[in-house]
Parts: C-alpha cells; structure tokens; sequence
C-alpha cells in the first residue's frame, strides 16, 4: 500500500497591511486627541538682573561665638580637665549640664572639641558623646594630625 504524500505546508504569511493602518489610526487619534499646553501670558519686559536693593543686615542679631571645649591634661592629674570659654569644669558631668544649660540658645551652633595632644582618647569621646547626647549635631575636632601618636609600621 502506498502511503499518503503529505501535502506541502505553504509558509504562513504575515498580513502587515493592517497592522499600519492601525498603527497610523492610532497615532492620528492620539495627536488629534492630545491639549498641548500654551503659554497664557507673556509679559514682555526688561526687568533687572539684580535682585534689587542689598538687604541691610540685622544689627539685632548678634552672630554667636562658637562653642570651642578643650580637654587638658594637667601635670600630676589622671583625667583631663574640661574648658568651655573661660570656665573649668573637672568631669563630663558637670561639662555636660552646662551645655544643656546653653542649649536653648545655642543648639544650632558649631562646637569643636580641642583636645590637648596628652589627653587620652576615651575621655575626648565622652565629650563627644555628650555633645551629641545634649542635641549639637555640627562637633568638629580642632586636634592637628599631629598631636596623635601615629603607630610605625615596624609595630604590629
């Protein structure tokens, strides 16, 4: 018996006329469709580039002094010795309850800590901390790189 020859597929065309007419109708709605926005007035002038008369300062307000904390080893002290201006203040404690006494005036002012190149790291960090513990948020170092013990590469 003879089988039956398959008949030959003849490869499915692709109908691209219609797809750009749909193509070209919906682009056509679209553009006809579409509000573009337009300008509804235009003042035509030649107005000055500078922003007028130099704003006079206010003498009312005076600019604040920055807050400098120095940490200073004295000559047979143990812990460092905290200055806030012309004050001393022997512990943190006592450093600490002064700048919450000057927060409300002065929160939003700088403070540098400067400490001495003798004065160890932990105590340093705890003026710090209660600087950060008090709401200043702008703390800066003054220290030079200097005044730290820098390690040698010989120790490990």
């Amino acid at each position: 018996m003879r089988g039956r020859q398959p008949a030959e597929c003849a490869a499915p065309e692709l109908m691209l006329t219609p797809l750009v007419d749909v193509i070209l109708m919906l682009l056509t709605f679209f553009l006809l469709g579409t509000n573009f926005k337009q300008v509804q007035g235009v003042l035509e002038a030649l107005l000055p580039k500078a922003g007028g008369p130099a704003a006079k300062p206010d003498l009312s307000k005076t600019p604040m002094e920055e807050l400098v904390i120095r940490a200073m080893m004295l000559p047979g002290h143990k812990a460092p010795i905290y200055r806030l201006g012309t004050v001393d203040y022997p512990n943190v404690k006592s450093l600490e309850d002064r700048l919450f006494a000057l927060r409300d005036a002065r929160l939003k002012q700088s403070v540098t800590i400067d400490p001495d190149r003798t004065a160890p790291f932990e105590p340093v960090l705890w003026v710090l901390n209660s600087c950060v513990k008090v709401g200043y948020t702008d703390v800066a170092f003054a220290a030079q790189m200097s005044h730290w013990p820098i390690p040698s590469e010989n120790t490990q």
